[in-house]
């Protein structure tokens, strides 16, 4: 299980290590600075020697691109036939902007997006 709440996720794009991932998104609603708030990511199946166009599609954190001013706690569930793989490419990741009293940098505790195989807890 990967989580992330930086600003941005690295370049190379999530790979899962079979054929099901599960994403999960938690943002704690309130004031947030910017004009472009939350995550968009686009999968493909990555298998080998075959190119697969029909598995593909996006998934947004809710209300992206703008501030939702709820609690938002969502799920996705990315299965693919098995022998496949899924590769999560993100084309824009903001998700922790807010300055929490209490919290500690860089350790998710209001807004973060787990990413793993299988079930993530």
């Amino acid at each position: 299980m990967r989580r992330y709440c930086s600003k941005v996720v690295g370049a190379e794009p999530l790979t899962s290590d079979d054929h099901e991932i599960v994403v999960r998104y938690k943002q704690h609603g309130g004031p947030m600075t910017g004009s472009l708030y939350g995550f968009m990511a686009h999968f493909t199946t990555v298998c080998t020697d075959v190119v697969l166009t029909d598995f593909t599609g996006s998934i947004q954190s809710p209300g992206y691109p703008n501030n939702v001013w709820t609690n938002q706690y969502c799920s996705w569930t990315i299965l693919v036939p098995p022998g496949n793989f899924i590769q999560l490419n993100f084309h824009n990741f903001i998700i922790e902007r807010r300055f929490s009293y209490g919290a500690i940098p860089g350790k998710c505790s209001e807004n973060w997006l787990k990413f793993g195989d299988g079930e993530v807890t």
